[in-house]
């Protein structure tokens, strides 16, 4: 090894030494001044926290689970522990700071917005009192007005919320009287029917005897001839009965 080889390496060995002292020094001067910080928080709010931490573990309000943890928190003298309790205490006082302020800040809201009437209904309230008593109960869309609705929008929330029937309803209507629910077909067509769909249900609905009861009921020698013409008297067979009938040779005749 030359002599510049050794002294390379003499120059990075002090280099290693020095750094590695620099670093233990400014590691141990933040340490200190750490501590030196905790301790003069330590002496002055240490009586304070205690009396505050005494009150706590003698309360009745103060749940049995945490009262160890209060008490070993007062014992220990760590400064560590310190800023634990100045976290808890403060958290608590502002809990209860803030649940003492709760009703008079509640009582104080309330008067503000019974003062400047700021309670608004919603969509749902308005609604359903106004299908209720239009008449009565119309000046209420003036709180959707208030919350940014217009007059195209309030429209729109009356159609949406009409009441549609469903199709079996409709159904049992129209059989009874055709000409007067005929117009019911329209809650299908807001709902997304077309006139087709509409034609196919109405078909769908016909009620067809089957086979056998068909041939049964054309058997009029298994009944009585004067209940049969009582019968004929009482029923008046609609034409969807009446034309399968007639197939076997049951008219209205």
């Amino acid at each position: 090894m030359t002599a510049g080889e050794r002294f390379q390496g003499w120059i990075g060995g002090a280099a290693s030494f020095f750094a590695d002292r620099a670093r233990n020094w400014m590691a141990s001067w933040l340490l200190k001044g750490v501590e030196d910080t905790f301790e003069d928080l330590e002496t002055k709010p240490r009586e304070t926290l205690t009396k505050i931490l005494d009150e706590l573990i003698a309360s009745p309000d103060t749940p049995d689970t945490i009262k160890p943890t209060l008490e070993k928190i007062r014992a220990h003298k760590s400064p560590a522990w310190l800023t634990t309790i100045l976290i808890m205490v403060g958290g608590m006082l502002l809990a209860t700071v803030f649940s003492q302020f709760t009703p008079t800040i509640g009582g104080i809201r309330y008067a503000a917005e019974r003062l400047a009437k700021l309670h608004r209904l919603d969509p749902a309230e308005v609604i359903a009192a106004w299908r209720r008593d239009p008449e009565k109960y119309e000046k209420y869309f003036e709180d959707l007005k208030d919350q940014g609705w217009d007059d195209d929008r309030i429209e729109a929330l009356k159609f949406y919320t009409l009441l549609r029937l469903d199709p079996l309803t409709i159904t049992l209507l129209y059989r009874r009287n055709p000409e007067e629910y005929e117009k019911l077909w329209q809650d299908l067509k807001d709902q997304g029917w077309d006139d087709e769909r509409i034609d196919a249900y109405k078909e769908l609905v016909n009620i067809i005897p089957p086979l056998s009861d068909m041939v049964r009921f054309a058997d009029f020698g298994s009944f009585d001839p004067e209940i049969i013409e009582l019968w004929r008297e009482f029923y008046d067979a609609p034409d969807w009965i009446a034309e399968p009938m007639a197939l076997l040779g049951v008219t209205r005749e």
